[in-house]
């Protein structure tokens, strides 16, 4: 059935590689990790991801995650919500906000210049 067969050499296995990240806790109680994913690439990201998903709702407060993630990029005493997305598009970045059973976390990604 199989004439032709290919004989496939022994390969090593090729692992992901953990990358350099650093995790530190401020004065204030906030943790802050780091790390630098992507070194020869011209994008980078930062993110705020709050311990406020859905699971830490009851029948009180259900809802709140997914309201706490709407507001997250709404007016300011200096800005309208409209011109922060510009700005930032502007500037070829892009704002966004996620909810997850665990978190709410609010993202921009850019050009690592512009950080």
């Amino acid at each position: 059935m199989f004439r032709n067969t290919v004989k496939i050499g022994s390969s090593v296995r090729k692992y992901a590689t953990t990358s350099g990240s650093v995790v530190s806790k401020l004065s204030n109680g906030i943790k802050v990790a780091a790390a630098d994913l992507n070194k020869e690439g011209s994008m980078g990201s930062i993110s705020i991801v709050v311990k406020a998903g859905s699971r830490f709702e009851d029948a009180n407060s259900a809802g709140a995650a997914h309201f706490f993630k709407a507001f997250g990029f709404r007016d300011s005493e200096k800005r309208t919500s409209f011109r922060k997305v510009r700005e930032a598009e502007l500037q070829g970045a892009n704002l966004s906000a996620q909810v997850t059973r665990e978190n709410v976390i609010f993202t921009v990604e850019c050009l690592k210049v512009d950080m």
